[in-house]
């Protein structure tokens, strides 16, 4: 992926969005390692922190935030601790609406 400066230096986020775009950005790259079978659950939960982004700050371009995060030379050692953060997230609160979820 080939990001240009602009994107590589941009502001620094408000913590509970930067929390948001590291976990979208780590479902996106776990959608890219993970078996086919997953594929939903992972697309489900990215769709959901997108949301959160887009909620918290409707100026940002989310879009341009993830491939900055995905592109940050931590990324691919740090991906697999967020993402593990980022599902059980998901999950808590999939659970505060449906009892019987799993996970």
């Amino acid at each position: 992926m080939w990001i240009t400066p602009a994107l590589l230096q941009a502001a620094p986020l408000p913590v509970p969005v930067d929390a948001d775009v590291r976990c979208a950005a780590a479902l996106q790259s776990a959608l890219s390692a993970e078996k086919a079978e997953v594929h939903p659950a992972l697309a489900a939960g990215m769709l959901y922190y997108i949301g959160r982004i887009e909620a918290a700050d409707p100026a940002l371009d989310a879009r341009a935030a993830v491939a900055r995060e995905r592109a940050r030379p931590d990324h691919p050692t740090r991906y697999q601790g967020d993402l593990v953060r980022c599902v059980e997230q998901v999950t808590r609160r999939m659970k505060a609406f449906d009892p019987k979820v799993t996970g």
